[in-house]
C-alpha cells in the first residue's frame, strides 16, 4: 500500500512538472530587444543588376502584436554596377501575426519610412575620373515580411524580405528608379529586458 502511494505521488508531481514546463511562456515576450547583421542578396527592379549589402537591425517589442524596428543597409559588392555606393537606413512599426504567448514562432509584416544616400556608377562601372560620382539623398520606404524562430532566451533563427522603393534624382541623366527585393536570414539575438515569465526568473 505505501509502494502505491508512493508511486502515485510521484507519477502526480512528475506530470506536474511537465503541465508546468508545458504552459511556461515562449522566449518572445514584452520587453524583448534584438540585435543582429548579415550580409544580404539583393535584385534591382528596374534593371538587371544585384546588390550585396552588409545589413544590421535592432527592434524592440512592447508586446506580442507590435514592435519598433530600425534597418540598415550599406552598399558592398555588386554585379553589372549600376550604384557605386549606397546607405539605407528605416525605422518604423512591425506587427505580429503569432500572438500565442507560449510560441516561439513568429511572422512580422513591417512599414518603415527611411531615407537612402547613393551614387551612380558609370556604364562601365568604375567612378568617373572626369566628373566623381555624386551622392544622392532621397526619401524611401520599405515594406518587410519576415519569420522568426526563438531557440533560446538569448538568440533566434531570422528570415526576412524586403521592398524597398526609391530613386536616384538630381542628375543630368537622371531621375533612376533604384527598387530593390532584399533578402536577409542569420542568427539574431536577444535580451530580455523586463521581467515577463517564469522563464526569466
Amino acid at each position: 500500500m505505501a509502494f502505491v502511494c508512493l508511486a502515485s505521488f510521484g507519477y502526480s508531481q512528475e506530470t506536474g512538472l511537465v503541465i508546468q514546463r508545458a504552459m511556461e511562456p515562449g522566449y518572445r515576450q514584452k520587453g524583448l530587444l534584438e540585435a543582429s547583421a548579415t550580409i544580404s542578396p539583393s535584385t534591382m527592379l528596374s534593371r538587371k543588376s544585384n546588390n550585396f549589402y552588409l545589413t544590421g537591425f535592432a527592434e524592440y517589442h512592447f508586446d506580442l502584436k507590435v514592435s519598433l524596428r530600425s534597418d540598415t543597409y550599406l552598399h558592398g559588392v555588386e554585379e553589372n554596377p549600376f550604384i557605386n555606393n549606397a546607405v539605407r537606413s528605416y525605422f518604423g512599426v512591425f506587427y505580429h501575426l503569432n500572438h500565442d504567448q507560449f510560441s516561439n514562432w513568429d511572422v512580422t509584416l513591417g512599414v518603415q519610412p527611411g531615407i537612402t544616400i547613393m551614387s551612380k556608377a558609370n556604364d562601365i562601372g568604375v567612378e568617373s575620373i572626369v566628373e566623381p560620382p555624386r551622392n544622392v539623398l532621397s526619401p524611401s520606404f520599405a515594406l518587410s515580411v519576415g519569420a522568426k524562430f526563438y531557440v533560446w532566451k538569448y538568440f533566434n533563427f531570422f528570415a526576412n524580405t524586403s521592398y524597398l522603393n526609391s530613386s536616384m534624382g538630381g542628375l543630368p541623366d537622371g531621375p533612376f528608379n533604384t527598387d530593390e527585393i532584399i533578402f536577409s536570414a542569420g542568427l539574431g539575438f536577444q535580451i530580455q529586458t523586463r521581467r515577463a515569465g517564469p522563464r526569466f526568473r
